[in-house]
């Protein structure tokens, strides 16, 4: 190992030129977008190797999934007319309450369902309007 050491300095000092030429932030862009993609890639091996494991079924819905979200994306950078960070704060705030809107109607619907109704009879008729008025 220690003859080794030498060679192992040399060529990461080597691996490590040519960032000596490339700007910082040109650096600090790439390397952002590369641990993006890594975790882009990250989520969709490990969402399939879920599914098939537990399923043994090979379900590449993922792959639409991401479709929808980069369009819903790209709409709403556009709609925004804004710059990217603004963009992608929005889409944030956006993806968020969808999905604490859609909790919110599912644990209403489950109280619907479970709750008895001689003591929650004018709540579940309110939670029952409520639901007809969302659309679920």
């Amino acid at each position: 190992m220690r003859r080794a050491a030498p060679l192992l300095v040399g060529a990461a000092l080597l691996l490590l030129l040519p960032l000596g030429a490339i700007e910082p932030r040109a650096w600090l862009t790439l390397t952002v977008a590369g641990l993006a993609m890594g975790m882009l890639i990250f989520l969709v091996a490990s969402g399939l190797t879920l599914i098939f494991g537990l399923m043994d079924v090979l379900n590449f819905a993922h792959g639409a999934l991401f479709s929808w979200g980069a369009y819903a994306g790209f709409t709403v950078a556009v709609a925004l007319d804004a710059r990217q960070y603004d963009a992608l704060y929005n889409i944030g705030l956006v993806a968020a309450d969808a999905g604490r809107r859609q909790q919110a109607v599912k644990a209403l619907a489950r109280f619907v369902d479970t709750a008895p109704a001689g003591r929650f009879g004018t709540e579940i008729a309110r939670a029952r309007a409520l639901l007809q008025r969302l659309g679920s």
